[in-house]
């Protein structure tokens, strides 16, 4: 309905989609707002080929093979006593394999750590709101990405490649054609090896950390409610 608005304020060519009977309903309610169904249908038709830009986000994944980040968050009605922190807090530890910083407050905890080569931080809380207790586990890769990007890219793939293309084929060889070649080939494959270690690493993480989130969950499934 956002995305109809928005087009009857343009005055380009509509397409007609097939429509579905849920499409159809939506036609109707946009009919009854005043606004033209036809747009209803191209919206749909956008949303279904991906015609809007995706988000910043989205790209730098499509990119990277991976999220800079991961985030999961979930609710439970019970309330933690102390000793589910401490139970909840032995999850997190095993889970960031790392040394972290932890700190318990009633019937909430923060937990703050880095793998030990500095290449991924990580976060998780339990935080009483209202009625519920909000379970979060947070993750960033900015670091893995740059030191995998930065160093394969940047320095097999420029430093090796341009140095080893220029220097050799036009120096030794004498071959302006490998000079040319020699340089995007080298820095294509270091492009594709950091991507599928990137990728690799957080995959694994991803689900080491759904499983954690799953455990937590499954823990606060057995707290007494208030």
């Amino acid at each position: 309905m956002k995305r109809a608005s928005e087009l009857e304020k343009t005055d380009s060519p509509v397409p007609s989609p097939t429509m579905g009977p849920t499409l159809a309903e939506v036609e109707q309610i946009a009919g009854e707002a005043g606004m033209d169904p036809a747009l209803v249908r191209r919206a749909a038709q956008e949303l279904d080929s991906g015609g809007q830009r995706r988000p910043f986000e989205a790209q730098v994944t499509a990119v990277l093979g991976a999220p800079l980040g991961i985030e999961l968050v979930r609710t439970v009605a019970g309330k933690p006593t102390s000793e589910d922190l401490v139970e909840l807090l032995s999850m997190v530890q095993r889970a960031a394999d790392g040394q972290g910083n932890p700190s318990i407050l009633g019937n909430s905890f923060h937990w703050r750590s880095s793998d030990s080569n500095g290449t991924r931080v990580m976060e998780a809380s339990v935080d009483r709101i209202g009625e519920e207790t909000r379970l979060l586990v947070r993750e960033r890769y900015q670091a893995l990405a740059g030191g995998l990007f930065g160093g394969l890219v940047g320095g097999i793939g420029c430093g090796v490649g341009f140095g080893v293309g220029m220097g050799v084929g036009l120096g030794a060889l004498g071959s302006v054609a490998f000079a040319s070649i020699f340089p995007p080939v080298v820095l294509g494959l270091s492009f594709v090896a950091a991507r599928t270690i990137f990728q690799t690493s957080v995959m694994g993480r991803k689900e080491v950390l759904e499983r954690l989130m799953e455990d937590m969950v499954r823990t606060g499934d057995q707290w007494s409610v208030d």
